[in-house]
């Protein structure tokens, strides 16, 4: 079990190859377990393949990611090594790069990673489902207001029309919020409801306030 654990270290680390052996010695005073450790060489990115992906290219989606490709001085830099936390990182992010451009039903799998075909560092495959893309048509305010209040810090930034954009969603929000705090509102919320039927476009938004 400790051998599996040590090895799961240098793997998350990139180090793949890496061999560890155990030395077990009974002594008079107990057992002596002694750890031969033999660190094979860091794997290094040949290629990222992001597959399924249709409306953003794989130098957007590959922009955003930790994990990349090694370079010409990759051996130098120590750029391009495959690391398991910089992968799990990147589901993430390409996550909120889809949503940031309007796809909330975007699903990421897990990465595949192996050899690559010509023998030459790790082959990293991420297979993407995009979904469809949603665009607001009516924004509704309801709860305890009927539209934007005249006190309002700025005028909202999303439109009927416009690509649904999260961080602007939630920066209408923010402004919304802290604008009832101008006014003495201190726990005001504004909570944002977006019914998804894929099929039903423009999808409205509904901003509560409570």
């Amino acid at each position: 079990e400790e051998v599996e654990t040590l090895k799961a270290v240098y793997r998350a680390a990139g180090y793949h190859e890496t061999v560890i052996r155990t030395d077990i010695e009974e002594t008079g005073k107990g057992v002596v377990i002694t750890y031969g450790i033999e660190e094979s060489e860091k794997a290094l990115v040949a290629e990222i393949d992001i597959i399924g992906n249709r409306m953003l290219d794989d130098r957007t989606v590959r922009k955003v990611m930790r994990l990349k490709e090694k370079g010409p001085l990759s051996f130098i830099s120590g750029s391009g090594g495959y690391e398991e936390a910089a992968v799990a990182d990147d589901i993430k992010r390409i996550q909120l790069l889809y949503m940031e451009n309007g796809y909330l039903d975007v699903a990421v799998g897990q990465p595949k990673v192996m050899a690559h075909p010509d023998g030459e560092g790790t082959y990293v495959s991420i297979e993407v489902s995009e979904g469809p893309q949603y665009i607001l048509g009516e924004i509704r305010y309801t709860g305890d207001w009927d539209g934007p209040p005249g006190f309002a810090r700025s005028q909202p930034g999303v439109r009927k029309g416009d690509t649904f954009v999260r961080s602007n969603v939630l920066k209408d929000i923010l402004m919304y919020e802290n604008s009832y705090r101008d006014q003495g509102y201190a726990f005001g919320e504004v909570n944002p409801l977006l019914p998804r039927d894929p099929g039903n476009k423009p999808t409205n938004l509904n901003l509560v306030f409570d």
